[in-house]
């Protein structure tokens, strides 16, 4: 899941700690794909802090909500489908149509909450602005990260941006699609190839507009039972 899919599961909760730990991981791969945090390696020195301990439990509700969603059948036939789609629009390497179709689906469930109003993205970024920097630092240094210090610059880069809200457009889509997978293979799509994707995300939005709030319900019922 994305970063609003995972804020959506724990919006109500008002412990900023605990919803930048909910996104951390990902956020720590996007900034410095080398990192590697442990943090149930580390259980004794996180859980005796109070901001420690709240990081840590978003963290593992995290990876807990992406097993619970990588083995959910929704996930399995939607990222089926869209590879099939994608892979006429880019048919050869160095793209990859099922990483793609995974991350379009992500892309495509935050693109719906924010569309019907089950998610406010601006008050996603106020809880990671609550964040004091001092302890993101603690929280990563912990973890055995030397250069910690340098992914407070990005996290405000990130909050300063809230490029988040152009998920609302498949042109948006699209775009985050494209920057994500230069990630991987450094070579961005060509622009008739963008609007096809943007075309193709805005028609299987449609399909599922009507379908995708059960995944939602069946990952929040399984958080219940932790």
């Amino acid at each position: 899941m994305n970063f609003l899919s995972h804020f959506y599961l724990l919006q109500n909760n008002t412990n900023p700690y605990l919803v930048l730990g909910m996104v951390l991981p990902d956020m720590v791969k996007n900034h410095r794909k080398s990192w590697n945090l442990h943090p149930q390696k580390h259980e004794r020195e996180l859980n005796a802090d109070p901001v420690m301990s709240a990081i840590r439990l978003g963290w593992d509700l995290h990876l807990e909500t992406d097993r619970r969603f990588h083995s959910s059948v929704f996930f399995h036939h939607h990222t089926s489908q869209l590879r099939k789609q994608i892979i006429r629009v880019l048919p050869d390497r160095p793209y990859r149509p099922f990483f793609l179709a995974h991350i379009a689906l992500e892309l495509l469930l935050d693109s719906l909450l924010i569309i019907h109003e089950r998610v406010d993205t601006g008050q996603f970024y106020s809880r990671l602005s609550d964040c004091r920097e001092d302890e993101i630092v603690r929280f990563l240094e912990i973890n055995g990260i030397g250069d910690a210090h340098s992914f407070t610059p990005w996290l405000h880069e990130f909050i300063r941006g809230e490029y988040l809200f152009s998920y609302r457009d498949p042109e948006g889509l699209a775009y985050a699609l494209d920057r994500t997978g230069r990630l991987v293979w450094q070579t961005p799509v060509s622009t008739k190839a963008r609007e096809e994707l943007a075309d193709l995300l805005q028609r299987y939005q449609s399909n599922i507009e009507n379908e995708y709030l059960p995944i939602f319900e069946e990952i929040t019922s399984y958080l219940r039972l932790l």
